[in-house]
Formats: C-alpha cells, structure tokens, sequence
C-alpha cells in the first residue's frame, strides 16, 4: 500500500514526470516532489520505496504500463515513464489552434542551420505529427560548422542543466594532460563560435568555470553526489566581462579612440553593451566601456589594428604596447 500522507498531491505531481517521454529517474523524482512539498511547508519524502509503491498504485489503479529503461548516458541509472505516449491521469486537451503554433514552431526551429542537434525537435514531430520539410533551404544559420568538435555533448549537457544532475567530466586543455573533474552545470554559453558549458567544480566551489565543448573528451552522470545549486544569477556574472573569462577584480572605464572609417561598424556592432561615445575630434569618437579586462577583449581591442587606439592607462594599454613592440620587432626582422 502506498503512503496515503500526501499521496494524491504526489500522485499529481509524478503525473507529470511520468509522461516526459526521456523518462525520470526515481533520485530525479524525489527532488522534484521535495521541492513541491517544502513550498507547502510539507514534510519531505525520505524513502524511493515510497516513490516506487506510488508509481504501482498508479499503474494498477488505472490499467497503464509504466516503464522503465536505462539511462542513455548512464545505464546504472533506471529511468520511468508512461508506456503510452501522452497519457496523463489528469488529461487536458490542445486546442486545433494550440496544435497549429506547435507545429509553427517547430518548423522554424527545423530550418535553423547550425543550431546544435537538440533530439527534442524530432521527439516533438513525432508526437504531433508534424512533417519537416527538409527540401526546404535553412532560412537562419548560426556562426557555426558541422566540423566543429564537442557539440555531441550540447543534447547531453543541456539535459544535464535542466535536470539539475551532476557530471564527471574527462576534459583536456590545449597542451594539458586529461583530467576528470566533478561538475555542477548551469548555463551553456557561445562566444567567438565556441560553445562553453559554464559549471561549478567540486573542489572550486566559490568560483565559476567555463569548460569548451570542444576539449571535451566524455562525460557521465554522477549517482553519488548530490547536486549544488547556481547561487549567483549567470547574466549577471557576464554583464562586467568581454566573452567567457571573468578574472578577479572590479569593472574599469577603458576609453578609447576610433578611427573613422571603423565607427560605423563599431557604432552598429557594439564591443560591449556598456560601449558609449564620450568625445569627438577630426579623425573619429572617443568611445568607453565598463568591463573588467582580460585577454579576450585584449586581442578584441587589437584586431582593429590601427582603427582603435586605448587611451586609458595602465596594464590592458601596458599589455598592448608590448605585442606590438614584438610584432614591430619580428616584422622588421630579414627572415
């Protein structure tokens, strides 16, 4: 017999799980059940028993399978759900109009080139019966190419942050030998077409990490360890850094000059969203930003050759001058 303290609030509760068609594991359950009881100031479930002997009151109250299967990325891991694509003890309807947004949505996300290959658009057309059209020529396209290594793991990854689970990562940094790290992944970032997962590591809990899709090797679901939760907000964390790296430190105003013939391109492509014009002369703007240096905006900042030119001193102008010195002086050499 089942717990009969809460029951049928559980009950209404693994009613949803239920019917995600990639299945819910019984630890993924228990949190997801505990966090709707604490918002109740309800006592928390402590037993899978407990969780276990609901799902067969489910299925033997009203004549369904539930099934159960190995995990994709973690076959020690059992995960359930209904047998019959979209049962639901509770059952609402779509409205015809419902249905037709559905399907508009879906077909704009088919024609996306470049996106990374999410399973969950094709899992959705099955289920609604919607047909893509793959004749059709991709109308948007992201600054991305199928060679680009690591976006086998994006579905896997993406899962993981929605599922609130954390990972062993096996993970090589350019020159650096392999390493597994044990990681709490939040958010998944892009920048300079680079995909990056953004995680706490288990041994560097007062920071955040950014860890290149790229330069993974695999990764696995962690049974043990319970999971960490984000206490900061990530755009936030972002709002003050030029791409991924956000070093120690407090946001500066770098002021600098730009050329003319760079200014319309700067003025339609900002470098950061703190970018402003504060002056003018004959040959172009001073312009600034508030952000907290560090070597991405440093090669940013170069890559305008002689159409920018920092004015504000001290270590990102210091730190210029210096490339450029080695540049002038391996240029200027005979070989």
């Amino acid at each position: 017999m089942p717990n009969t303290k809460n029951f049928y609030l559980r009950v209404r509760i693994l009613d949803g799980l239920l019917q995600s068609r990639k299945g819910v594991s019984i630890q993924e359950c228990l949190r997801v059940i505990n966090n709707r009881l604490a918002a109740r100031d309800i006592p928390p479930v402590t037993s899978k028993d407990t969780i276990l002997k609901d799902m067969t009151e489910i299925a033997n109250e009203k004549h369904i399978i539930i099934e159960s299967f190995p995990d994709t990325f973690d076959r020690r891991i059992i995960r359930y759900r209904y047998e019959q694509a979209g049962f639901s003890i509770f059952p609402t309807s779509l409205t015809d109009d419902d249905i037709k947004e559905i399907e508009g949505a879906l077909e704009l996300l088919s024609r996306f080139d470049g996106m990374p290959q999410m399973q969950w658009i094709r899992d959705l057309c099955s289920r609604f019966d919607v047909t893509l059209n793959s004749a059709d020529m991709p109308v948007v396209e992201f600054e991305e190419s199928d060679t680009v290594f690591g976006r086998e793991f994006f579905t896997g990854l993406f899962h993981a942050i929605i599922d609130k689970r954390p990972i062993y990562l096996d993970y090589q940094r350019f020159g650096k030998k392999a390493r597994t790290h044990l990681l709490y992944p939040y958010y998944l970032k892009q920048f300079k077409q680079r995909w990056y997962l953004i995680a706490k590591n288990a041994h560097h809990l007062d920071s955040i990490s950014a860890y290149a899709l790229d330069r993974m090797i695999s990764f696995h679901h962690s049974l043990m360890d319970d999971y960490v939760p984000i206490d900061i907000d990530v755009h936030e964390y972002f709002k003050d850094v030029y791409g991924i790296a956000r070093l120690d430190g407090e946001p500066e105003t770098i002021r600098f000059h730009v050329d003319r013939h760079e200014l319309p391109y700067l003025q339609t492509r900002p470098i950061h969203h703190s970018q402003k014009i504060v002056g003018r002369d004959k040959t172009g703007v001073f312009m600034t930003i508030h952000v907290i240096p560090n070597t991405e905006l440093l090669m940013e900042l170069m890559s305008y050759g002689d159409g920018i030119t920092v004015k504000t001193t001290g270590k990102l102008r210091r730190e210029i001058m210096g490339k450029l010195r080695c540049a002038r002086k391996k240029y200027g050499s005979s070989t």
